[in-house]
């Protein structure tokens, strides 16, 4: 997946995407985006969170607000696991925009 997102977190706590079995996830009284295990600040820019997330067979890479904060992260799901849903948690999140393209393989 390539998916681009711009997020206002609005009152909800935590806001995310869950891809293939992985949360990706924006905690906002933290200011903190989370990838697993591996974690960056990032700061809302004029009420709302840019997102950029590259998802392939074994990775998923995040990028905060235009490249502020990267996250890249290895991970093995499950081969049939194609899933994906935006949720929020704690309260609502809007989405101000946002496109999801489905990668088409190098190998085919």
């Amino acid at each position: 997946w390539d998916i681009e997102a711009e997020i206002a977190p609005g009152n909800a706590d935590v806001f995310g995407f869950r891809i293939r079995g992985r949360d990706v996830t924006y905690h906002v009284k933290e200011k903190r985006f989370s990838n697993g295990d591996a974690a960056g600040d990032l700061s809302a820019k004029d009420g709302s969170v840019r997102i950029r997330i590259l998802a392939d067979r074994t990775s998923v890479e995040v990028f905060g607000n235009g490249g502020e904060v990267v996250i890249p992260c290895c991970f093995l799901p499950g081969e049939s696991d194609q899933s994906l849903a935006l949720y929020a948690q704690g309260g609502t999140a809007r989405v101000t925009s946002m496109e999801v393209r489905k990668l088409k393989s190098i190998w085919r």
